[in-house]
This record gives C-alpha cells, sequence and structure tokens, in this order.
C-alpha cells in the first residue's frame, strides 16, 4: 500500500498515518449519526477508498474480500478502542436486557438476537434468526454476571435455565413480532419501536435495586403493555382510545380480533391511576417479588399481544449460510 506526503516521500507506519486521518474521518461518521459500534468498519473502508492509491500486486477493488484488509481493520479497531474503551464499542443493539431472579436478587441477562454456528470454519457460518430458544443453546451464557454453576444444585441450576428460557423466548418472540410487522403509519411504527426500550428500561430499574426503581418499572411495565394493545388496535385498522387504562384497550382488541384475549393477562397490573403515580415515584411501595411478577406478566402478554400483529413477512426461526470475509475474527 502507498501514499506520499506533499515532500513526495511515504509514510514510515502505517500505524502513524491512520493516527493522523482516523480524527478526521471518525468526526464525519459522528456528524452523519453513524453509531460508534458501525464506525470502526465504515472508517477502514474510507480509508481505502479516499487514502490508499495502490496496493502490491494487488488492487482495492472489492477490499472487503481481501486478506490484506485485515492489518488496516484491526489497527482500526484498536485506535477506537483506545479512544473509546472496548465497553463503548460493544454492540448492545445485537442482544436484548432482562432479568430474572437468582437467589432472591435480580440477575441481569443479555438475550442474544442471533445464533452463530460454524459450518466450513474459517470460511461459513449459519447465522440463525430465533424466535425461540435453540436446543443448542447454552443460556447460562447470557447471565452477565456468572454464578459459579458448579457450586450451585441441580436443581438451582435448572430453576435458572429454565426461567432464563422464558426471558429468552419472550423477548425473542417480541422482537421479531414488532420486527416483521406492517404498519399503517409511522407513528403505528414509532409507537411499536418504544415497547422493547420500555422493556428494558423496566429492566435497569429492577437492577437498581431500589424502591424508586421498583416504582417506575412498574410505570414502564404498564406502558409496555399498553402501548402493545395500541399498536394491535392500530394494526387492525381501528384508532386506540387515548387512555391508560388497560382492561379498556384490552376490551377494544378482543372485539376486534378474531382470537381470544385472556383478561387474566392484565389482572396483576395496577390501575392505570396507580400507574402513573409510580411514574413519579409515588404510591405504595413494590416489593422486589412483586415487580418481577409484574415483569412476567408483561412479558407473556406483550409477547400475545404483538403475535396477533399482521406480518409483511415471516423470518423468526429463518436460517442462512454466510460466507466469512477473510479478515474477520475467528
Amino acid at each position: 500500500m502507498t501514499k506520499h506526503d506533499d515532500q513526495g516521500n511515504p509514510p514510515g507506519i502505517l500505524d502513524d498515518l491512520l493516527e493522523d486521518i482516523l480524527p478526521i474521518i471518525n468526526d464525519r461518521l459522528a456528524e452523519a449519526g453513524v453509531k460508534l459500534q458501525q464506525r470502526p468498519l465504515q472508517a477502514a473502508g474510507l480509508f481505502v477508498e479516499k487514502w490508499v492509491v495502490r496496493v502490491d500486486n494487488d488492487t482495492t477493488d472489492n477490499f472487503l474480500d481481501k486478506p490484506w484488509f485485515k492489518t488496516i481493520y484491526d489497527l482500526v479497531v484498536e485506535w477506537y478502542h483506545k479512544r473509546y474503551g472496548s465497553a463503548a464499542l460493544e454492540d448492545t443493539a445485537s442482544s436484548l436486557l432482562g432479568i430474572v431472579l437468582l437467589f432472591g436478587s435480580p440477575a441481569e441477562l443479555r438475550v442474544p438476537l442471533s445464533v452463530a454456528e460454524h459450518d466450513v470454519p474459517g470460511e461459513t457460518i449459519w447465522l440463525s434468526l430465533p424466535d425461540n430458544v435453540l436446543p443448542q443453546e447454552d443460556v447460562r451464557r447470557w447471565f452477565v454476571s456468572q454464578p459459579r454453576w458448579g457450586d450451585l444444585g441441580q436443581d438451582d441450576v435448572g430453576c435458572a435455565i429454565d426461567d432464563a428460557k422464558e426471558v429468552g423466548r419472550s423477548l425473542r418472540s417480541i422482537h421479531r413480532s414488532l420486527t416483521e410487522a406492517s404498519y399503517r403509519t409511522d407513528n403505528e411504527r414509532r409507537l411499536a419501536r418504544t415497547i422493547e426500550n420500555d422493556l428494558q428500561d423496566a429492566a435497569r430499574d429492577v437492577l437498581a435495586m431500589s424502591n424508586g426503581g421498583r416504582l417506575t418499572a412498574v410505570w414502564k411495565l404498564h406502558l409496555a403493555t399498553e402501548k402493545s394493545l395500541k399498536v394491535l388496535l392500530c394494526n387492525h385498522n381501528q384508532d386506540y382510545p387515548r387512555t391508560h387504562d388497560l382492561r379498556s384497550l384490552l376490551s377494544c382488541a378482543t372485539r376486534l380480533v378474531s382470537e381470544s384475549l385472556d383478561p387474566e393477562d392484565i389482572t396483576v397490573f395496577p390501575s392505570d391511576a396507580e400507574a402513573v403515580r409510580a411514574r413519579y415515584g409515588e404510591g405504595p411501595s413494590r416489593s422486589l417479588a412483586e415487580v418481577m411478577d409484574l415483569y412476567s406478566a408483561t412479558l407473556r402478554a406483550a409477547k400475545g399481544y404483538t403475535d396477533l400483529l399482521r406480518r409483511k413477512l415471516r423470518i423468526g426461526g429463518a436460517r442462512f449460510l454466510i460466507r466469512r470475509f477473510p479478515w474477520a475474527a475467528k
């Protein structure tokens, strides 16, 4: 790879050249609104397109397929790690935050939205987009803080795994349903996109282990259920009433869709007035057990309601055979 400065002298080290150029590229990507996690690959590509003049015994055509691109990409990733830290580059959008109770305390889960399996090592992989939990998955890896599984009793491990599977199954199903749904308006689409945010915000509030956090979690869980019903009504060409009353919304939805909607799904929810008070940290204290019961009920309800959305396509459970780029991490 060759690039000369204004005096016609080749630069000494590729690292030094990148140190000068990457701040410029990064600023442009930031101004364009590119997410931090997506910038390393785009920055490496822009460097090749704009600054690499020639590659000895090769061309820059289709550079993503070229083994030499790995050298550039690795250096770019290292630069981003130094500037932002490794945690800032983690692609949290590729997983969903969930919680389960583990020995009386909330445990954080990261449920992956895709599952990769090697086909031909180093060449191709199978990529699955599950709406359930795959038989080969070890859900213990979803726990952000890993307990010492070997020191736990078999019943305790089995209970933790079962609970994690139930949460993962619901979160994946809700995600696929919302992704695949056919929306009438942009407002309906925007409303649908906030349902997962509410679920994850509620999980964070529970993890805070404070009464204030549990109260705001009650509001967020109420809101996720409310929005699931309102999106279902919109999806079936029915304007929703401007209310936080889940029972009223469920009644409207029940008259609209042919499938029966179980009123038991919302019996554990507080009234709309109580939920609004919880939004501001007001009202009676909530125990961890109460909020976890509400979390489970919310996942069941949202999963059931979003499953009834009309679809433009169905990709849940699909598998794709993907070719690896030669520079990709093994």
